[in-house]
């Protein structure tokens, strides 16, 4: 896996590339992430900061 940071005007965005073989190892892969403590714990968290932006009109 490679990854480039980069900066531009749009910095509140956040994209990711994934290659595989097939789909197949993608959705196990994301399943492996998506059900850890850890990747729920930055879920809520992003959950939360976004139910505060929509509550204060942002």
């Amino acid at each position: 896996m490679v990854a480039v940071p980069t900066i531009a005007g749009n910095m509140d965005e956040l994209g990711r590339g994934y290659y595989l073989d097939s789909i197949e190892p993608l959705g196990e892969k994301l399943d492996d992430i998506g059900m850890t403590p850890a990747f729920h714990k930055i879920a809520s968290t992003a959950a939360g900061y976004l139910e505060h932006s929509v509550n204060q009109g942002c």
